[in-house]
């Protein structure tokens, strides 16, 4: 369309045009014919001499032009809006104090995607993208910091925001966990959260999440969304009010339910008796505050209101998190004043060699029999600990060699290219900065220490000589063979069991019992 449009100028003009594609900075008399041109009553002569310019560096002089332009329709509208995006990107590389070659190039090579791709979307992350200028550069920035190593990245807010959302154990939604495989039909509760609105409503493991009704009155189906783009529905101001349709095994009808968002605090370390006397808990991950908080309540029940006369430590699955987290918890079981990790960075505080020991003054559950259960997805921060408690013969570790991750990450926000002085951790201009709070832009999630477990002082990292925590005594859970999982998750989304259950409840009440 474009190039039938530019088929119809007269020859000069198209002489002229040529200049410009031809070399990147055309002659001072060719510029200043355009200049005029863009002016012209001809509105197809004033497009092509706006856009000859902008592409030729005199972007400022005729931006007023392009954005005109890019509001229109048609492949020239296309073409202004790559233009003005690219010249945002520009913008901020410039900001970013690169070296001017360097920005032509990104932008050139910018310019080009989104010139030659053919496609509107790109995928990331099983994610479908729009394709534009924000969107590359997120995953250009991603590239460079991954090249580093397979655990630093660039985030964006949204992705950074999440993450300490999951840190906190503390969201605003229904409270519930999904899941959704291949052949399931819609989003599935794979377990309501207690204390959340979703229980209390009446929603069972294994309802199908049909349809939704927000607070405004909209109505939204859910039948073959993504659990992803499902969660950002439910999800939402707490105290509004939604209605879910579901589909319930063994309900002939849709179950309509209302409930009222809250906000949910899942428990971060839940515990239980077993019999003989013993205690169990769970620790999921090293979160903030409160993960330390929910250990110290759960070993306190288990302890001292029912009586444990000892505990299991499960870390199976804990993919670590936060250091103070693990040096809090570590303070509950270990004496006070004994070591932990020596850590070795490049950053203030870790840019020497810093042992850290227990620090707490009353050691609650240092006497309590332990012992801890690990796997192959146990990882960092569960690596420590239960490193550490082998170490000091505190516990005795059951199960699989651990993961493997020996070094430690932290977050900065970017917002200007910056550079930080090795031995104070300050940064020398502006751009990264060490305080990160509500980030609005993008967030380096960069690899700053290394770990060493004490009093051994060994690295269990994985290109280690003595990768992953090795268990004292290793157990290998049986695999199911496929057709056997195949069959048992599919007999689970049938109501055959249910139906079972409610056929032979009187004759079997107590055994039932028993085993919930």
């Amino acid at each position: 369309e474009a190039l039938e449009e530019r088929d119809e100028l007269s020859g000069e003009t198209r002489v002229v045009l040529s200049e410009t594609e031809s070399y990147y900075q055309p002659s001072k008399l060719v510029t200043e014919r355009l200049l005029e041109w863009t002016s012209s009553d001809d509105e197809s002569l004033a497009r092509w001499a706006t856009m000859a310019l902008a592409r030729s560096g005199e972007f400022d002089r005729v931006s007023a032009k392009v954005k005109e332009i890019a509001e229109g329709a048609g492949e020239m509208a296309t073409y202004a809006q790559i233009l003005l995006d690219n010249q945002e990107t520009t913008r901020e590389l410039k900001a970013a104090s690169i070296a001017t070659k360097d920005v032509h190039e990104v932008s050139e090579g910018v310019q080009a995607l989104l010139t030659h791709y053919d496609g509107s979307n790109f995928t990331y992350a099983q994610e479908s993208l729009s394709l534009n200028v924000t969107n590359l550069l997120d995953n250009a920035y991603r590239g460079m910091a991954e090249s580093l190593d397979r655990y630093s990245t660039v985030m964006t807010s949204a992705e950074y925001n999440k993450q300490q959302e999951s840190n906190s154990n503390s969201y605003a939604g229904i409270g519930a966990y999904v899941t959704k495989d291949d052949d399931d039909p819609a989003i599935r509760i794979s377990q309501p959260i207690y204390s959340g609105p979703a229980y209390a409503a009446g929603l069972r493991s294994g309802d199908y999440l049909w349809k939704v009704q927000l607070d405004g009155g909209k109505e939204i189906s859910l039948e073959g969304m993504s659990v992803a783009d499902g969660i950002k529905i439910l999800k939402g101001p707490a105290g509004t009010k939604i209605k879910l349709w579901v589909k319930r095994p063994g309900a002939k009808d849709l179950v309509l339910l209302e409930l009222t968002r809250a906000q949910v605090q899942t428990d971060p370390a839940p515990a239980e008796m077993l019999p003989a006397g013993i205690g169990y808990l769970r620790l999921k991950q090293f979160g903030d505050r409160n993960t330390t908080l929910s250990f110290y309540r759960s070993m306190l029940r288990l302890t001292k209101d029912e009586g444990a006369k000892g505990v299991i430590l499960d870390l199976r699955g804990n993919p670590g998190g936060l250091l103070p987290t693990v040096m809090a918890i570590s303070g509950l079981l270990l004496d006070k004043g004994v070591k932990v990790t020596t850590v070795r960075g490049v950053f203030p505080p870790y840019n020497e060699d810093t042992t850290l020991e227990t620090n707490l003054e009353t050691p609650l559950f240092k006497d309590v029999p332990m012992v801890v259960l690990i796997d192959g997805t146990s990882a960092s921060g569960s690596e420590l600990l239960s490193g550490t408690l082998q170490d000091h013969k505190r516990a005795k570790l059951i199960g699989e060699p651990s993961f493997g991750k020996g070094i430690g990450q932290s977050f900065y926000p970017v917002t200007e290219a910056q550079t930080y002085d090795r031995r104070s951790g300050m940064p020398t201009g502006a751009g990264l900065t060490r305080e990160l709070k509500k980030p609005e832009g993008r967030v380096l999630k960069v690899t700053v220490f290394d770990y060493y477990i004490e009093p051994s002082g060994r690295s269990i990292d994985l290109y280690s000589p003595t990768p992953s925590v090795r268990p004292d005594i290793e157990v290998h859970n049986p695999l199911l063979s496929s057709w056997e999982v195949k069959y048992s998750q599919a007999l689970a989304k049938t109501e055959k069991l249910d139906t079972w259950v409610r056929e032979n409840w009187d004759k079997h009440k107590n055994v039932f019992l028993e085993i919930a």
